[in-house]
């Protein structure tokens, strides 16, 4: 499960659901849970200002957030952005060849064959790129 909040009036609360088996989300799973989070928002009265809630599959596209599930996806396609710079560049598409959860790094092999070390800490941004196969 993950979770965008709204910034600003009129904004989305997205709630990004998974199935624990790895199934595929249905549209009658995301109806569902919808208005048993809808309720709960609602007891919470979090946000003073109007908001959508939205509740979906992260998608095939999906954005990887969490360090604990990026060593799911070694073997798949990827595209990380940076904070800081690595060889002049903050923008990498590759393979995710291995995780290393002890130093917090993982590495990336992009389609020139180079090999990318980044930083748990450095990543800005990083999803899988769906190439036709679950």
């Amino acid at each position: 499960m993950d979770i965008e909040t709204p910034g600003r009036e009129n904004g989305v609360f997205r709630l990004f659901i998974e199935r624990m088996n790895g199934e595929a989300v249905s549209l009658d799973d995301c109806s569902k849970i919808s208005p048993v989070v809808s309720d709960w928002l609602d007891t919470l009265d979090s946000f003073s200002f109007k908001y959508r809630l939205e509740v979906s599959s992260p998608g095939l596209d999906r954005s990887i957030r969490r360090w604990d599930h990026i060593a799911r996806f070694i073997g798949s396609r990827v595209k990380v952005s940076t904070g800081t710079a690595l060889a002049g560049r903050r923008r990498f598409t590759g393979i995710l060849q291995s995780v290393d959860e002890e130093k917090e790094i993982f590495v990336l092999i992009d389609d020139e064959k180079n090999e990318f070390e980044i930083r748990r800490d450095n990543v800005k941004k990083m999803h899988v790129i769906y190439e036709g196969k679950i």
